[in-house]
């Protein structure tokens, strides 16, 4: 999991075959009965809408984060 990071080897990701991440609630669960936890996020991919701009029709993608996200993954930047 996120390799790229300097601090992979301590970064997980919860889920099963079917489904990685954590829940809204999950993420408050984990906090207050796992303390040895010393940071959690949720990231989820968005759909993929289709923009038009001029003539041309773009494909777009994104995630959803919480505010910590950038707390967790550092080495992650907004660009805009």
């Amino acid at each position: 999991m996120a390799h790229e990071s300097p601090q992979w080897e301590r970064t997980f990701v919860l889920g099963t075959k079917e489904f990685l991440g954590l829940t809204y609630w999950d993420k408050e669960e984990l906090e207050m009965n796992i303390p040895d936890v010393e940071a959690a996020t949720r990231a989820a991919m968005l759909w993929q809408p289709f923009i038009r701009k001029d003539d041309q029709l773009l494909q777009c993608a994104g995630m959803e984060t919480d505010a910590d996200f950038f707390k967790v993954f550092p080495e992650y930047h907004l660009v805009e």
